[in-house]
């Protein structure tokens, strides 16, 4: 058994450990029966298989002490369920959220002009007798299908102040990165371009003035038959389970006098678009108009490629961390808990993510991973490259 720790502990120096390794414990050292790196293995596990609070990762650890012994002492067994919720409440999350992005930057490569995906999701149970549930504000790479780093905070408002803290946490040059409307402010347009990187933001009613600009500008030119200015389209098909989906993004940088004046407010503003979607459903037909502004050259496939990923983040992490791993459902309300857990979460996503040699979906590999104790020590003792 020493043999086959230390090979897997050599595996680990490249992965898992390294970010173990950065994280502060809270703890006064006087008092710590518990390693803090054998407390983050027994949690991670824990949910990776499926478990969800703190009694979970105390059964969880007791039951898999073996295995965790494969990795790392546990010279004092397992931590009580009590130790776990102390740790987690202590804990402090950005600092834990910092050193999350540190580690998926030191192990992944670049693949050039990447997605970058950044929305905000709700801990529903997370609420408690707090105001309202705690939100985690990612940055999810389409790509790659991980996440590169996230910041919490109380209120979705105040995700307009997390989007900037978080965009310098991350290595995003040469990246496009995209944002619902909520994101869509003069600051953080800067924000992207100071990490030399381009955007495209959903343009909607908190910036009215601009919107309205944009709207009646491919309106006009609709009419016309787009003859009086310089545009690029795109046209894409979905069609499955009785609903078939056209869209249309049709972009350009000949732009008129009242969007040129409102275009010298915004960092590098190069290029507004509309994106068409005509869905029939059932027999039913309804369509629906979007806006965009973006510093990108007017290409309308590339920019619809930039539209089209952003959903990945929905589609992708956060119906992952609902469906599989129960985050709507977690009643960790306390400290720092709730934060943290979301941060355990998001690495287990990017573990398995990771994992490409199983065609598996997530729930069946997180499902594999509880069943087949070898299959959970790979998933630590194998660098992940994300896809490489």
């Amino acid at each position: 058994m020493g043999g086959c720790r230390k090979c897997i502990l050599q595996g680990m120096e490249t992965s898992i450990s390294l970010f173990f390794k950065e994280i502060k414990d809270p703890r006064i050292s006087r008092h710590k029966l518990y390693p803090l790196e054998e407390i983050l293995l027994v949690a991670l596990s824990c949910l990776i298989c499926g478990g969800e609070g703190y009694d979970d990762m105390q059964d969880y650890g007791e039951t898999k002490l073996m295995t965790m012994r494969q990795v790392y002492p546990y010279a004092n067994g397992i931590p009580s369920s009590d130790t776990f919720r102390r740790v987690f409440m202590l804990l402090d999350h950005e600092h834990f959220a910092n050193c999350f992005a540190r580690w998926m930057e030191s192990l992944h490569q670049r693949m050039g002009a990447e997605i970058v995906a950044i929305d905000g999701k709700a801990a529903l149970g997370s609420q408690g007798e707090r105001k309202s549930p705690v939100h985690m504000v990612s940055a999810w790479c389409h790509e790659r299908g991980v996440v590169m780093g996230q910041v919490a905070t109380d209120e979705k408002s105040n995700e307009i102040e997390a989007i900037p803290r978080l965009l310098k946490l991350l290595d995003i040059e040469g990246s496009v990165v995209t944002i619902d409307a909520m994101g869509c402010q003069r600051d953080i347009a800067k924000a992207i371009v100071d990490r030399k990187a381009d955007y495209v933001l959903a343009l909607k009613g908190n910036q009215s003035t601009l919107h309205q600009y944009v709207k009646d500008f491919f309106d006009a030119h609709r009419v016309d038959g787009w003859r009086e200015a310089r545009f690029d389209h795109n046209e894409s098909s979905d069609k499955g389970h009785g609903r078939l989906e056209t869209r249309t993004v049709t972009v350009t940088d000949d732009l008129d006098g009242a969007i040129m004046l409102q275009q010298k407010k915004w960092p590098l503003l190069r290029t507004v678009v509309e994106v068409t979607s005509v869905r029939t459903i059932k027999g039913n037909t309804s369509q629906e108009r979007r806006y965009y502004i973006s510093s990108l050259a007017p290409e309308a496939a590339k920019i619809a490629c930039a539209v089209r990923a952003h959903w990945s983040i929905e589609n992708q992490l956060h119906w992952t961390l609902d469906v599989t791993f129960g985050e709507d459902d977690s009643l960790i309300r306390k400290g720092h808990g709730p934060q943290n857990l979301t941060i355990l979460r998001h690495t287990a996503v990017s573990l398995l993510k990771a994992e490409k040699n199983s065609k598996r979906s997530m729930p069946k590999k997180s499902k594999l991973a509880a069943w087949t104790d070898d299959y959970l020590i790979k998933l630590y003792s194998k660098t992940p490259y994300f896809g490489f």
